[in-house]
This record gives structure tokens, C-alpha cells and sequence, in this order.
């Protein structure tokens, strides 16, 4: 039986509770909270903050250079620095999806998701997408989280409301329907 077997995996749409269910389920079951979308906005983050121009051979070369890590409760640092403020930006929200388009990109950040759960002896909630298909198959565990548009919009548009942000209903909709 692998390690992998053991890590509880939560996919589903953006804003589908995934996170607030994961959390939860890992503070019962005494396992360790990961966000796999940590992992590409940080990357997303530490690329903008370096200035990288978007381009593959440069992405590839920064890439080189990334070095995250992921608590136990899921807060992310990239070499040393705590990136959590920063994951949900305008900035880091535009670029990821297109980050997250390379191959080369999705391998090393597969790889990277697979060592902290190896490092965690799979003891682990991961939640993203497509984490029980593409990153950890061997899962026994897989869930799938689904919410209406609208639901998972007015979810989006009550957390950025309670972190003190502007917030648009409309546009977080808009937004959702897009990523869809």
C-alpha cells in the first residue's frame, strides 16, 4: 500500500468550500491542512515579487530558485518569507491560471505537493483541483465538493467583505463563471 492511500483529498470548483471542509476534517482526523493552490499562487507571488517576465524559459529558471513549505495547518512560506497575505491578490489571482497552463510548471509543483505529503507520512487533507485524479491517485479517500455559481460567489464576496476588502458580487460572479 502506498503512503499516498492515506491522504483524504477534497476537489471541487473555486469557492466550493473546500478549504473551510478541509480544515475542519484535518483537525478531527489529526492530519496536516494543504492547500495544493497554495503552491501555484505562491509560485504566482514569489514570481511577481522578483519581477519574472512571463515567459517560459524564465518561469523555468525561477523555478529553480522556489523553494515553499507548508506548516502542518497549511500556512506557506517561499524561502523563508510567509506568503499567506499575499495568496489571494489581483495580481496573483490573474496570474496563476496562467502559470499553472505550463507542463513543466504543473510537474515540479506535483512533485512538491507529493514530498509535503510524504513528509507528513501521508497523514494529510489535501484540497484543490483535480488533487484525487492528478496529484495523488493512490488516494482511498476522495471527495468532490460542488455549490451553485451564485452560492459559491456570495461565499467569495462575504470572506473578501469580513477581510475589511472591496468587493463586487457582480464581478466575484462574473470571475467564477470565467474560471468554470
Amino acid at each position: 500500500m502506498s503512503i499516498f492511500s492515506k491522504v483524504v483529498t477534497l476537489d471541487g470548483e473555486a469557492a466550493s468550500g473546500k478549504s473551510s471542509v478541509g480544515t475542519r476534517l484535518s483537525q478531527q482526523l489529526g492530519y496536516s491542512f494543504f492547500d495544493s493552490g497554495s503552491i501555484y499562487r505562491s509560485l504566482s507571488w514569489y514570481l511577481l515579487d522578483r519581477q519574472v517576465e512571463i515567459k517560459p524559459r524564465d518561469v523555468f529558471l525561477a523555478l529553480q530558485g522556489f523553494q515553499p513549505s507548508v506548516s502542518s495547518e497549511g500556512a506557506v512560506t517561499v524561502n523563508g518569507t510567509a506568503v499567506n497575505g499575499y495568496l489571494q491578490s489581483n495580481a496573483v489571482n490573474q496570474l496563476t491560471p496562467i502559470i499553472a497552463s505550463g507542463f513543466f510548471v504543473r510537474k515540479r509543483i506535483r512533485e512538491i505537493q507529493r514530498q509535503f505529503c510524504v513528509d507528513w507520512e501521508g497523514k494529510a487533507v489535501v484540497t484543490g483541483r483535480d488533487v484525487g485524479r492528478d496529484v495523488f491517485p493512490e488516494s482511498t479517500m476522495k471527495f468532490y465538493l460542488h455549490a451553485t455559481s451564485e452560492v459559491r460567489a456570495m461565499r467569495r464576496y462575504l470572506q473578501k467583505i469580513e477581510n475589511g476588502e472591496l468587493a463586487s458580487y457582480e464581478e466575484i460572479l462574473a470571475d467564477i463563471r470565467g474560471r468554470d
